[in-house]
């Protein structure tokens, strides 16, 4: 039927991508959904608004429109599937071209300040995940980084997440990822969960808790996804943009304030807020500690001992 198996999957994802996509994301909420990166990416996303970006498996295009929206001018995306790239450049404006990722950053010239790779490593084989990281490190100017965004298998949705798309050939932690990441070439790697602004939700403690009663190690990001920023210099946060989202018209108007460096105040802000969710990490992993010592001294075995103690100590 095939003349060989690039014939074979190149009319397989020819299909399947939109198919499976639009199973998962509604069309008319690309746009408001853009909002989600927001809150993950505006601290490290590039000052100068004419810096090269590529975005790698751009999808439906939600990350180039969260750029676009963002003032940024020579921003482009590769995908794979044909009907994905008509909808984002006719129905978001952005631009994007048909093709395979790592074969088009291999032709690609160097001096990327940005490199996008959301939901995409995981449908790599691993083989071709690190090719593609080595990639990266050729291609981006030596201030440039690279994004990274994937499902977290430490999560309580790890399975679902893993299995959810056929594509899907490979999995992380936030420890495999760095580690990868690191090994490949990048100096300094940051993990942030996909929170919005990293805020941790109440179902997300009571899950470490869980891992302290069953004596496990903690992860430190139990988001549904692991985010990475990565860089060969130093990370530091130095953009702050204000947004505002109108709800009643159902789009996004924006208002961006950027700022040429960090301030030591914003930094000594940033610096301050990890401090505060280390700290709570610790009280909450203190309180589950004791939550579970408090059940250990209420077994009735603990109890009657204590009670055979208390006798033996009254009698002597």
């Amino acid at each position: 039927m095939f003349a060989t198996d690039e014939d074979m999957l190149s009319d397989f994802y020819s299909n399947y991508e939109s198919i499976h996509f639009w199973s998962l994301n509604k069309k008319e909420d690309t746009k408001i959904n853009s909002d989600y990166y927001d809150g993950i990416y505006l601290p490290y996303i590039p000052i100068d608004k004419n810096v090269r970006i590529i975005d790698c498996g751009c999808g439906n295009g939600m990350f180039l429109y969260f750029l676009q929206r963002h003032g940024f001018v020579n921003a482009y995306g590769i995908e794979y599937s044909k009907e994905l790239i008509e909808f984002q450049t006719s129905e978001l404006g952005v631009s994007a071209v048909q093709g395979d990722a790592i074969t088009h950053l291999r032709k690609a010239q160097a001096g990327f300040e940005l490199i996008v790779a959301n939901d995409f490593l995981e449908h790599l084989h691993k083989n071709r995940v690190l090719e593609f990281i080595y990639l990266c490190v050729e291609k981006l100017s030596p201030t440039g980084r690279l994004f990274v965004k994937v499902p977290n298998m430490a999560s309580l949705f790890a399975s679902r997440n893993r299995y959810v798309c056929f594509t899907h050939e490979v999995g992380f932690t936030e420890h495999s990822l760095a580690s990868v990441l690191k090994t490949c070439g990048f100096r300094y790697v940051t993990l942030i969960s996909d929170f919005r602004n990293d805020h941790e939700p109440e179902s997300a403690q009571r899950m470490r808790d869980l891992y302290v009663t069953l004596g496990e190690t903690q992860p430190k990001i139990l988001s549904t996804n692991i985010v990475a920023i990565c860089a060969q210099q130093e990370i530091v946060p130095t953009n702050t943009i204000n947004h505002t989202v109108d709800d009643t018209s159902n789009s996004l108007n924006i208002k961006n304030q950027n700022y040429r460096d960090a301030t030591s105040y914003e930094i000594q802000r940033i610096t301050l807020l990890q401090k505060l969710s280390q700290t709570e990490e610790k009280l909450t992993q203190t309180q589950a500690e004791l939550s579970h010592a408090q059940r250990v001294l209420n077994h009735p075995v603990i109890r009657a001992q204590r009670a055979m103690w208390k006798r033996i100590k009254f009698w002597t």
